[in-house]
């Protein structure tokens, strides 16, 4: 991790100091800073307000985000591997070719949220909202979506291979050309979801996967 002129050590151990007890020390705030490219592995900068702050092709691998407001940010080819960013406000955060390998997703917020060529393997978006994202030829080989929220996103293109999604909504969802081989989609709701040229090859959950 690294420190600089917009994020200082001092700021970093303030936030720290406020995580233990809310009356001390003070919350993260860098609403609108650029933070391109920074170096911020294995930081804890949970409960931090990011919004709308500059994380392109910042190293976030292994951080805490947990509860972090992210919303508006960018993160385009950030990397993010085995992250943890479950209850996330993700907002509209733009994460085109991020890279989100076992990345922690839980109850994350992601709606409108760009995901487009992520990639997302073995990630874990449990109960995560991705209502209305663009998740355009990304890959979530093995990822886990059970019970998410993917109405109205579109995830053409995308390979979801493996993919535990159990009890997901992909109502209005658009699927075409995306590859769901060997997915689990048992109870996972599909009304007016676009399914044109969609691979549910030995999938579970499906008419032709059972």
């Amino acid at each position: 991790m690294e420190f600089n002129k917009i994020l200082t050590e001092k700021m970093y151990n303030a936030h720290q100091e406020w995580l233990k007890d809310d009356s001390q020390g003070k919350q993260l705030e860098l609403t609108g800073k650029n933070l391109h490219g920074m170096d911020l592995t294995n930081a804890n900068l949970t409960g931090a307000d990011l919004q709308s702050v500059n994380l392109n092709a910042a190293d976030l691998g292994n951080a805490n985000l947990d509860n972090v407001n992210l919303s508006h940010a960018k993160l385009i080819g950030a990397f993010l591997v085995d992250t943890n960013l479950a209850y996330a406000n993700l907002a509209m955060v733009d994460l085109t070719e991020a890279f989100l390998t076992e990345a922690n997703l839980y109850g994350a917020s992601m709606v409108l949220a760009n995901l487009t060529r992520a990639r997302l393997l073995n990630a874990n978006l449990t109960e995560a909202n991705c209502a209305s994202a663009r998740i355009i030829e990304a890959i979530l080989t093995d990822a886990v979506l059970r019970r998410a929220e993917l109405n109205g996103t579109d995830l053409s293109d995308s390979n979801l291979t493996g993919a535990d999604l159990t009890h997901a909504n992909l109502d209005d969802a658009d699927l075409t050309n995306a590859n769901f081989t060997r997915a689990n989609l048992q109870e996972a709701e599909m009304n007016n979801t676009d399914l044109s040229n969609t691979d549910f090859t030995d999938a579970k959950g499906v008419n032709n996967g059972e």
